[in-house]
């Protein structure tokens, strides 16, 4: 909600000046392209940045949405620039938490990479390996925990290391490794799930929405087990 009122306040002050300018037709570009990033967080939806499963975003709306995009671009290379932390880092023997890798930054032996930004396009080299999965998230907001459990029960059948990443490493990649390690039984505990993300990446810090999210999971997949277990208790 925050980022919705962030933007939609962006775009209405964008609007305002290109109706006052000799260049509001130039100006509406963001204002228009703001805007539909505002709808977007108050729906909590990130389909408006119409991100394609394998990665891509068609032309037409990588040009209405240029603006954002080349803003989001400008900041997050400022980040990476000034960032002291490591392009990505392994949290077990088969999760690597990362964030937005250059060509260059890739590692080895990686059998499943997950994309969960939104609002960029990974390289070529990370788009094109056979085990890249796009699964869009808005910034700072939460995937649904079983979507996210999917993911999981998906990662643990491939052989070799399994990389989740969003924009800078922190709060998308670091709930979702949150509930792989719920998933795969690496954690006691939700608290212990994040603690063991954020011992291995310090830069990592969740928002209120992913702390509960990576409880729900937690919660959820207690719920199933204790339900197995009592299944066999009968037997």
């Amino acid at each position: 909600m925050k980022y919705g009122i962030v933007f939609l306040l962006v775009s209405s002050c964008i609007s305002y000046f290109a109706f006052h300018s000799p260049w509001h037709l130039i100006l509406l570009w963001p204002a228009v392209a703001f805007f539909m990033v505002s709808q977007a967080y108050f729906q909590n939806s990130a389909n408006v940045f119409w991100k394609l499963p394998n990665g891509t975003r068609p032309v037409e709306a990588t040009w209405l949405l240029l603006p954002y995009l080349a803003f989001a671009r400008i900041v997050w290379e400022i980040q990476v620039l000034f960032d002291s932390s490591d392009p990505f880092n392994q949290v077990t023997e088969k999760l690597i938490i990362a964030r937005r890798l250059k060509a260059d930054e890739f590692p080895q032996d990686v059998a499943l990479v997950i994309d969960l930004t939104s609002e960029f396009v990974d390289p070529p080299l990370v788009r094109q390996h056979p085990g890249y999965v796009a699964e869009p998230v808005l910034d700072a907001a939460a995937i649904g925990f079983k979507k996210a459990l999917l993911l999981a029960d998906r990662a643990s059948e491939v052989e070799g290391k399994v990389l989740i990443h969003c924009a800078n490493g922190s709060g998308r990649s670091g709930h979702v490794s949150a509930i792989f390690l719920i998933a795969w039984r690496e954690a006691k505990s939700a608290a212990d799930a994040i603690r063991m993300v954020q011992d291995a990446r310090p830069c990592v810090s969740l928002n209120a929405k992913q702390v509960e999210t990576v409880r729900e999971a937690y919660f959820y997949v207690d719920k199933i087990r204790r339900t197995v277990i009592g299944f066999g208790a009968d037997e």
